[in-house]
């Protein structure tokens, strides 16, 4: 009974690729969305629908970097319909962008895919988003977990120097460097309205790490530091936006009351100075 229903599976009428016997399929995407078309064709006179293809490679992953196998895949043609039907393929993340090959099966026929994958730059952070209550202390220890979620290498240099904003002053002036600027053009707008709002710059914040590359697929934990401004009013927030490829660390900074390091450097001028 159970060979019947082999044979009898193997038997069963299915859709078929369509074109020339040498012909070849073009895909290109990134990896998780290489996209093309499938021709197929009805040869039988039955309407006939197609749930997966078969993929096969020797050298390239499937998404979790599982080996190739059946993709689901969705097609409904009518008894003599013939019909290029798109479809999205989904490698390994990290395959490295260039050109790739592997094959195709619908039914009893096989052919050749020529696979473009794009570059993907594609760095995440953990956390997104870091708070240092600022105090005598000019430097701040943190530890951020970086991952490569991309397909090609990222290297990390040893500090990012970014300008640190006040926010409470920049709520307050914006709405009038914007109603005193000169308005006769936008470009004058916008040149009145950065002048004024200039000095609204407390410095600039390094934050610092080893230099490392990250490697496609490779999250480390990556200690950092935070070399904050010397001039910073107490009782304020501060924030800087650091910029990582396409990622972006936030960094928000309050000032306290009594620690603040003005009042540190005021004191011991005045040490000094008895």
């Amino acid at each position: 009974m159970a060979a019947n229903t082999r044979n009898t599976a193997a038997t069963e009428p299915s859709l078929q690729l369509a074109g020339t016997k040498n012909a070849r399929l073009s895909f290109a995407g990134p990896p998780k969305r290489l996209t093309g078309t499938i021709p197929l064709i009805n040869e039988t006179d039955t309407k006939l629908k197609l749930r997966s293809v078969a993929l096969s490679s020797p050298t390239l992953k499937g998404a979790g970097s599982l080996p190739l196998g059946d993709t689901p895949f969705f097609a409904r043609l009518y008894p003599g319909q013939q019909a290029s039907v798109s479809a999205t393929i989904s490698l390994d993340p990290s395959t490295p962008p260039g050109d790739h090959q592997f094959e195709l099966t619908v039914g009893k026929r096989t052919i050749a895919v020529d696979a473009h994958v794009e570059e993907v730059v594609d760095l995440r952070l953990a956390p997104s988003q870091i708070t240092i209550l600022a105090d005598s202390e000019t430097t701040h220890n943190r530890n951020l977990i970086v991952e490569n979620a991309g397909n090609v290498d990222l290297p990390l240099g040893a500090e990012s120097v970014v300008l640190v904003y006040d926010s409470v002053d920049l709520q307050c002036l914006l709405v009038p460097a914007i109603n005193e600027s000169d308005r006769s053009t936008v470009e004058a707008m916008l040149k009145s309205i950065m002048h004024r709002t200039g000095d609204l710059q407390a410095g600039t914040l390094i934050m610092r790490r080893d230099s490392t590359v990250l490697h496609p697929g490779q999250q480390l934990s990556v200690d950092v530091s935070f070399n904050l401004p010397e001039k910073l009013k107490p009782q304020h927030h501060y924030y800087a936006h650091i910029p990582l490829y396409n990622a972006t660390l936030l960094v928000d900074i309050y000032t306290t009351a009594n620690d603040s390091r003005n009042s540190t450097k005021q004191r011991q001028a005045k040490e000094t100075a008895t």
